[in-house]
C-alpha cells in the first residue's frame, strides 16, 4: 500500500497466517505477554507490526488473542499513546491518499481504454 500498488491477495493471506500463528502462541502460552508475566522487547516488536495494521485500518478482531494482547499492551506500555499516536494518524493519511490516487488513476486508464476502442 505504502508503494501506492493494489492489495496482494498471496501477502495478505501471508499475514493471516501470522496472526493465526501470534494468535495461537498467545492462547497456548498462558502467560499474559509473549515471554512471559512482564513484556519484553519481543512484545513491542511486535506491537509495532500491529499498529501499522491500525494505521491501515486492517481489522483482527477474529483473532481474539491478538486482539487481547494489543489492548494488554496499549494499556501497559506507558509510552505508547506518546510514541505512537501520532504515527498511526499519519500513517492512516498517507494510506487514504494513496487509496485515493490508485482510484484515480484506474478511473484514467478505464477511460483512456474506453476513447481508443
Amino acid at each position: 500500500m505504502h508503494q501506492g500498488l493494489p492489495p496482494d491477495p498471496d501477502k495478505e493471506n501471508l499475514l493471516k497466517t501470522s496472526l493465526d500463528y501470534l494468535d495461537t502462541f498467545l492462547e497456548t502460552g498462558g502467560v499474559p505477554y509473549l515471554c512471559g508475566e512482564k513484556y519484553t522487547i519481543a512484545d513491542i516488536s511486535v506491537l509495532a507490526s500491529i499498529t501499522e495494521l491500525d494505521a491501515m485500518d486492517y481489522s483482527y478482531k477474529c483473532y481474539g488473542e491478538v486482539l487481547r494482547w494489543t489492548q494488554r499492551m496499549k494499556e501497559n506500555f506507558p509510552f505508547y499513546k506518546e510514541c505512537c499516536e501520532e504515527g498511526v494518524e499519519m500513517t492512516r493519511a498517507r494510506v487514504k491518499q494513496l487509496e485515493l490516487d490508485l482510484k484515480k488513476q484506474l478511473e484514467k486508464e478505464r477511460k483512456q481504454s474506453i476513447t481508443k476502442k
